[in-house]
């Protein structure tokens, strides 16, 4: 009887001993599980703002095209005379250069 006590004991031992294992293993898959979703959740915003950070800067590069083209326009030789023009400015006839040590111009 003695050792049928014993034994049972024994085995009690195993069943508490397989519930906290399977209770660690369950905590920690959990926790597995927890820091997974955490990390792929931080990915995936880092991804979107990647993305928006790329958008951004294609629009940037769209927004500095159409200011060289408007910068080139505004320098053409047309522009210039055009505003000239709409400030007052005349274009100078006969304009004659005296001979002498330095070059200088008269208009006349």
């Amino acid at each position: 009887m003695i050792k049928f006590l014993k034994l049972k004991n024994k085995t009690g031992n195993n069943r508490k001993f397989s519930l906290m294992l399977r209770a660690t293993v369950l905590i920690l898959l959990m926790n597995f599980i927890f820091f997974y979703v955490a990390q792929i959740s931080k990915s995936s915003v880092s991804a979107y703002e990647i993305n928006s950070l790329k958008n951004k800067i294609a629009g940037l590069h769209d927004n500095n095209k159409l200011l060289k083209k408007k910068a080139a326009e505004s320098q053409s030789t047309a522009s210039v005379k055009k505003r000239l023009s709409d400030l007052g400015f005349i274009p100078v006839e006969n304009v004659k250069y005296m001979e002498s040590g330095k070059v200088m111009a008269r208009v006349e």
